[in-house]
């Protein structure tokens, strides 16, 4: 009588699990011969295997007393077995309608004249084949030989589990090493973009400036002159910020007080000898974007002081701190210079400087405001909420 795998349902998973576990075709393994060495000692029987039961065969990834490592599935008693959740226990092969046809019950080697088996079930209930012990005269097991028998089935469940989770522990390995060597490579070509895209922004900027430089000298008239002057020095200050990052280690933020002392070098080359600038600043990790706006406002004030506080050569000092109290973040910004309301021919606040430092503290959320009360020079205020970068996952 020849199995029927129809009897079993879904089969067609029960063998993508089976091929899953990947036990089939391979090497014997010490912990599962040892099992089907006890259960031949336990039960007192010559053969012991452990059949994982395949869609054509019958395969032994550890066996005791036989020398074939498989069997057509048409001889797989084990596919019986896999039909019940007990051991199935068969006395005497010769008398039972599914074994009595069975080529290895009088086959001159094996010679199966006893079986008992234990089901192989996954946590899942898929069914994969059988631990068994076969003899070559009928018989019976004990009560306490076919609880073995159940106890050693487990077992080698136990001894596939295993396997599977150090098998998929082994995938997740190789997964996260090749995300590695793939972060390794994206990192290495953004660095390599990096510096491609740093020459080519310096190089541009360099050239914005020298031909506004120029533009201004050459410009006969004192406000076309004025003019450009001040855009030379806008631009100088986005050529601060640019470079700033460039020398940070973060690509997205930026250390505000380093970055001051390098704003403050520069803006300090437009500043006649009389005149210092002060630019100071609590440890403070910004957003680039932050920085950037902040370099405008700053920039604005500095040249505007410079413009307007410090006529014919008088000495002064031109002073910016940032302060940070929890997640606010306080600028105050002074000169010492002749002061806003004792120089008329100042323009009003709603220039095109002002327009600009309002235009990029609402870009911080934030308010600005002036002392107007101040009894020497300008007195300007901003305070802002600090955007804490957010944590990656």
């Amino acid at each position: 009588m020849s199995f029927n795998s129809s009897a079993l349902p879904d089969e067609a998973a029960r063998l993508e699990a089976l091929r899953e576990i990947g036990l089939l075709d391979t090497e014997a393994e010490r912990d599962f011969d040892e099992i089907v060495a006890l259960a031949a000692n336990i039960c007192d029987a010559p053969m012991s295997l452990i059949s994982l039961v395949d869609s054509e065969r019958q395969w032994f990834k550890a066996r005791k007393g036989i020398d074939a490592t498989e069997t057509p599935r048409a001889q797989s008693v084990c596919a019986y077995t896999m039909q019940n959740d007990e051991v199935l226990e068969i006395s005497d092969t010769r008398l039972d309608a599914r074994t009595a046809d069975n080529a290895l019950v009088d086959d001159g080697v094996v010679d199966m004249k006893f079986y008992a088996g234990a089901p192989l079930v996954t946590d899942d209930g898929v069914q994969l084949g059988a631990l068994c012990v076969l003899d070559r005269t009928p018989r019976e097991l004990t009560d306490l030989q076919r609880q073995a028998l159940r106890v050693l089935s487990r077992q080698v469940m136990a001894q596939i589990s295993l396997r599977r989770a150090l098998k998929a522990q082994q995938e997740l390995l190789e997964q996260a090493e090749q995300t590695s060597a793939d972060l390794r490579e994206a990192l290495n070509l953004q660095e390599v973009l990096s510096l491609e895209i740093d020459h080519r922004v310096k190089n541009s900027l360099q050239q914005v400036t020298a031909f506004l430089r120029l533009q201004a000298r050459a410009a006969s008239n004192p406000e076309v002159r004025e003019g450009l002057e001040e855009a030379e020095h806008r631009v100088m200050a986005i050529a601060s910020i640019h470079a700033e990052l460039h020398r940070s280690a973060a690509v997205d933020e930026v250390e505000l007080s380093g970055y001051l002392v390098n704003l403050g070098r520069e803006l300090a080359t437009t500043a006649d000898d009389a005149v210092t600038i002060d630019l100071t600043s609590d440890e403070i990790l910004l957003p680039t974007g932050t920085a950037t706006s902040l370099a405008v406002i700053v920039n604005e004030f500095v040249a505007n002081s410079l413009k307007y506080a410090f006529p014919a050569g008088r000495h002064g000092t031109i002073a910016v701190h940032f302060a940070l109290d929890g997640d606010q973040i306080t600028a105050q910004f002074s000169d010492d210079g002749v002061g806003y309301s004792n120089k008329p021919e100042q323009p009003t606040r709603k220039g095109l400087g002002m327009r600009i430092m309002q235009a990029a503290a609402a870009q911080l959320d934030g308010e600005m405001s002036y002392d107007e009360d101040a009894k020497q020079g300008t007195r300007m205020r901003l305070s802002f909420p600090l955007k804490r970068k957010a944590p990656r996952a």
